[in-house]
């Protein structure tokens, strides 16, 4: 991984402390290309009050994967902020590892859109989700 690719992952880990992917333990373990894979943990903190998976934990991890990406793939002055998400929750979880692999459908220079996976240990096939984001400057104080 390059220098400069190093740097943006540490500055986005930074400002994330405190806020819902930091809360929810997600966790970048691989960029590559036009890729990118993180995990969360299904536990308690992500349940629905009948003790499975939360749906919305499930696409907050899809944004998370499409935003954390578009973010580091954007040009520095600017920043992705999601404007379209949509999610297929296909089976239920209770407990593991979820692992959202995100993958670049387009990467325009004000567009990006991300079609993301995400599997259980086992490999099976717990949600997918598309995530549209458009990219614009980066606001100054």
């Amino acid at each position: 991984m390059d220098q400069k690719l190093e740097t943006r992952i540490k500055n986005l880990q930074r400002l994330a402390k405190g806020t819902l992917l930091y809360n929810l333990k997600m966790e970048l373990v691989d960029i590559k290309d036009n890729q990118i894979t993180m995990t969360m943990p299904v536990t308690r903190a992500v349940h629905q009050p009948f003790g499975l998976l939360h749906g919305g934990a499930t696409a907050a991890l899809i944004e998370t994967v499409a935003s954390t990406a578009s973010n580091l793939f954007c040009p520095e002055d600017m920043i992705a902020v999601g404007i379209e998400l949509n999610c297929s929750h296909l089976r239920s979880k209770t407990e593991g590892t979820l692992t959202a692999v995100g993958t670049a459908a387009h990467l325009g220079r004000r567009i990006h859109a991300w079609e993301v996976r995400v599997s259980d240990e086992a490999h099976k096939l717990i949600a997918t989700g598309r995530c549209t984001l458009s990219i614009i400057p980066k606001q100054r104080p």
